[in-house]
C-alpha cells in the first residue's frame, strides 16, 4: 500500500521572537514542531536550518484530523496562497497538538522535579548523618592537609606559582535557554547561573579551594553574579545553589532585589565555595582573560551578549579557574557538564 507523508513549516512573528511550527501529516494523523528561530530569518537560513536539524526535531503525538479532498484549480490556489500571507499563526487541529505536547512535557517536567527531589532529600538525609564538623548545626569549611589529598601533586606546583590561573574557552549553544526564558518568563541569567551551578555539583573539584596559601574544604557553594544598584554602582550577589529550579530562582531574586535596594554585597564565602560570574551583555565578546591577583582564587565564568548563527543561538564564554583547584581534564568536564544541562533545561 502507497504511503505518503505531508510536511509543512510556518512561520510567524510571536513577540519577541519568530518561531517556526513544522507539521507533519501522515493519512489522518497530525504531529507538530515548534521551534523558536529568533530574528526574522532570511529563506537561505529556513533552508540549512531544514537541512541540519530536521531530523533532530522532536514532533507531538498525532492526532486525528479531517482531511477534506477539493478539487486543485487556479482560483482555489489564488485564495489559498493569499490566506497564507493573511494568516499569522498555524491552525486549530496543530493548536490542539502543540498544547497536548505542552501538557506531555509539563507531566515529564514534574515527574522528573518530583525525582529530582526525593533524591536531594535522601542524598541531604545521608550527609547529615556522617560526622561533620559544624557550627551552631551549620555545615563549615575545613582546612585539609594538601599532602593528603588527591591535589597533593598540584598544590606543590601550582599553589606558589607567579600565574597559576588557567583560562578556556568555549562556546555554548544556549538556544533552548532563551526557549525557556521566554516560555517561563525567568531571567536568561538566572537560568544560565543555575546550570552552572547544576553542572559543576558532581565536580569533587569544585568543593576544594586555595585560600592564602591553605586549602579548604567545602560541603556547599554558591554562584556569584553582579548586580546595578540603585546607587548607581555594582556589587557582587552571592546565590545558595539549590536542586529545585524555583528555589533557586526564589534564592537569586531574593539576594539581587536585597543587593539593589541596599547597595552591598551578599557574600556567602565564609559558609560556601562561590563560583564567580560576569555577564558583560552590552556587546559581544569572544573571551575574557582574568587577572591573577592571589587574594580571589575561585572559579570565575565571563560572558558577553549572545549571537545567532544559523537559526541557533550562541553564547561563548570564559572559564577561568585555579590549576591548584583543578586540572584541565576537570575543567573540561564540567564545560560539557554545562552544555548538558542547557540542553537538558
Amino acid at each position: 500500500m502507497e504511503r505518503s507523508v505531508e510536511s509543512k513549516l510556518t512561520i510567524y512573528f510571536d513577540e519577541p521572537f519568530w518561531v517556526g511550527v513544522f507539521e507533519e501529516l501522515d493519512g489522518d494523523k497530525l504531529s507538530v514542531c515548534k521551534v523558536t528561530l529568533g530574528a526574522e530569518p532570511t529563506d537561505a537560513e529556513i533552508y540549512d536550518y531544514i537541512l541540519k536539524h530536521y531530523y533532530r526535531l522532536r514532533f507531538s503525538v498525532p492526532v486525528k484530523t479531517e482531511i477534506k479532498k477539493k478539487a486543485d484549480t487556479p482560483k482555489r490556489r489564488q485564495r489559498n496562497a493569499r490566506k497564507q500571507l493573511e494568516n499569522t499563526g498555524v491552525g486549530t487541529k496543530s493548536q490542539q497538538a502543540l498544547q497536548k505536547q505542552y501538557e506531555e512535557n509539563k507531566t515529564e517536567r514534574k515527574i522528573k522535579n518530583r525525582e529530582q527531589r526525593a533524591a536531594v532529600r535522601a542524598e541531604t538525609a545521608k550527609a547529615q548523618r556522617k560526622a561533620q564538623r559544624t557550627l551552631g548545626g551549620e555545615k563549615m569549611p575545613k582546612e585539609i592537609n594538601p599532602k593528603e589529598s588527591s591535589r597533593a601533586t598540584a598544590y606543590e606546583l601550582w599553589m606558589k606559582a607567579r600565574n597559576p590561573m588557567v583560562t578556556l574557552f568555549k562556546t555554548l549553544d544556549v538556544t533552548d535557554l532563551l526557549t525557556v526564558s521566554k516560555n517561563m518568563k525567568l531571567k536568561f541569567n538566572m537560568l544560565i547561573c543555575y546550570c552552572i551551578a547544576k553542572a559543576a555539583v558532581n565536580v569533587e573539584e569544585f568543593y576544594t579551594l586555595p585560600v592564602g596559601e591553605k586549602l579548604i574544604q567545602y560541603d556547599t557553594f554558591a554562584v556569584s553574579t553582579i548586580v546595578n544598584n540603585k546607587c548607581g554602582g555594582i556589587n557582587f550577589c552571592d546565590i545558595p545553589y539549590a536542586e529545585d529550579l524555583e528555589a533557586f530562582n526564589q534564592h537569586y531574586l531574593e539576594n539581587t532585589s536585597w543587593v539593589t535596594e541596599h547597595c552591598d554585597n551578599k557574600d556567602l564565602s565564609s559558609n560556601s565555595m562561590v563560583i564567580g560570574t560576569s555577564a558583560i551583555i552590552e556587546t559581544e565578546l569572544d573571551g575574557i582573560v582574568g587577572m591573577n591577583t592571589g587574594i580571589f582564587n575561585n572559579p570565575f565564568i565571563s560572558w558577553g551578549r549572545y549571537r545567532k548563527k544559523d537559526l541557533r543561538y550562541e553564547l561563548p564564554i570564559s572559564f577561568q579557574f585555579h590549576h591548584t583547584q583543578m586540572d584541565g581534564s576537570h575543567a573540561g568536564r564540567f564545560l560539557e557538564n554545562l552544555q548538558k544541562e542547557i540542553n537538558a533545561m
